[in-house]
């Protein structure tokens, strides 16, 4: 059996750029080559809780619960920096020619 080398759970992971990148709770952000040796990574924040990635176009693209409007953006998925948006996003696709996210806006996300 494979171990991530993290006890934080992950809820999201993808193939991109030639390597497997996992996101999940408190901020885990890990990599791997081959999805045998993981690597941690900073996404540059604590506290957050990523709940998916997608890789499309160069970028990986990291969404989470905290929300508030950011996502994390990457192009080597180890250097990561909060991208702004009018809607809340919790999950990402890619068709290997682009990622798009899903979710609520605002007042959506606050009537439940």
């Amino acid at each position: 059996a494979v171990t991530s080398g993290t006890a934080n759970l992950l809820d999201g992971i993808t193939f991109g750029g030639a390597q497997f990148v996992a996101v999940g709770a408190s901020s885990t952000v890990l990599t791997s080559p081959t999805g045998a040796v993981w690597n941690p990574q900073s996404l540059g924040a604590t506290g957050i809780t990523m709940t998916d990635v997608a890789y499309g176009d160069g970028y990986y693209v990291a969404v989470n619960s905290n929300n508030q409007g950011v996502v994390y953006v990457s192009i080597d998925a180890v250097n990561w920096g909060p991208a702004f948006l009018t809607n809340h996003v919790m999950r990402t696709t890619s068709n290997g020619r682009g990622s798009i996210g899903f979710g609520k806006t605002k007042e959506q996300d606050e009537k439940g």
